[in-house]
């Protein structure tokens, strides 16, 4: 490959202009590894607003048409901002026509269906990105790193807090999403397990729903996770849907030579002080702007994996551990019990 085609742009079709498709056509517009040449959008309509919003010259297709993407020879890439229930379909679609995807969780809603899309990708000798993006975020990639340099020795416990604002939940979330544990805990079990370096041999769970909302449909808002490790190390997860005062994400890792904690993050750095006391600007509102730094870091990754045939970071085998590890807590909260993992 020449210099001049080892930067040529990666064509991309975007799937999805809803709230995570605007926050990744944010990034790709942007990008010089990129050229976003098709947008896939349930409602045209709204991937149009999105289109006109940056002045931007992507093609807008239904998802009925989503045929005339698979057929483009210059999509090398497909990104999927689809509602969950809606992954597998265009996964399998988009690596049977010889594209990468990079996807956002869950990838499919059991572990079968996420085996066989990942021996599909192995097939097709294309990459398959399940959207971990926290893992990008410099702070608490920083902390990964000082772990490994073995900066606190051996670990003995990990924290994750991951508190959302009140969220009333429509009809037919659970469905669509697989619930807190596929929705949202996923993105605290692959962190534990990443820091960690191993995978948990136990998992016990516990959950309420303070919403009836979520009671409704038969799911938790509020719920605490414990994984046992083969190192003698143990994970804990703290995960509320009712953070009235913003986007509560927070991570502790406690070893034998020390502590690292990845704090909040706020939306200005200016703390005021005077004779009324001590004023703090509020911690980020939501995942959106607190992650938005990992975002484009992932996408980036992503592009220069597709572009240089390189294996992306997050494998098929470690999706699946945690997709495991999500329905064992949904198994446990069921039963009450602790659920050994195979």
């Amino acid at each position: 490959m020449s210099k001049a085609e080892s930067f040529q742009p990666v064509g991309v079709a975007l799937f999805g202009a809803g709230r995570m498709g605007s926050v990744h056509f944010k990034h790709l517009r942007k990008m010089t590894q990129a050229t976003v040449l098709w947008l896939v959008e349930e409602f045209p309509e709204q991937a149009e607003k999105l289109v006109a919003q940056f002045g931007h010259t992507a093609s807008i297709l239904s998802t009925s048409q989503a045929e005339e993407v698979y057929a483009d020879p210059r999509v090398q890439a497909v990104i999927i901002a689809t509602p969950p229930n809606t992954h597998e379909y265009i996964i399998r679609n988009a690596l049977k026509a010889g594209k990468a995807v990079f996807c956002e969780k869950p990838i499919a809603h059991s572990v079968d269906k996420v085996k066989e899309l990942y021996e599909e990708s192995k097939r097709q000798g294309k990459s398959l990105f399940c959207a971990f993006n926290r893992r990008f975020c410099p702070q608490i990639r920083d902390v990964y790193n000082q772990v490994r340099e073995g900066a606190i020795g051996k670990v003995h416990m990990v924290k994750t807090c991951s508190r959302d604002p009140p969220t009333m939940m429509p009809p037919g979330y659970l469905e669509a999403s697989g619930g807190i544990f596929l929705d949202s805990a996923v993105h605290d079990i692959d962190m534990i397990c990443w820091l960690i370096g191993e995978k948990p041999e136990s998992v016990i769970a516990f959950g309420s729903a303070h919403d009836e909302s979520y009671a409704q449909q038969g799911d938790v808002d509020t719920c605490a996770v414990m994984l046992k490790f083969p190192s003698g190390a143990i994970g804990m997860l703290d995960i509320s849907r009712h953070a009235v005062y913003g986007h509560d994400q927070r991570i502790e890792v406690l070893g034998s030579g020390g502590m690292l904690m990845s704090e909040n993050k706020h939306e200005k750095l200016l703390t005021t002080w005077s004779n009324k006391g001590t004023m703090v600007p509020p911690i980020y509102g939501s995942g959106v702007t607190r992650y938005d730094e990992a975002y484009n870091e992932e996408m980036v990754h992503f592009l220069k994996a597709v572009r240089d045939n390189e294996p992306v970071e997050v494998s098929g085998d470690h999706c699946i551990m945690v997709m495991q590890i999500a329905l064992a807590c949904k198994e446990s909260i069921k039963t009450g019990t602790t659920v050994a993992l195979n």
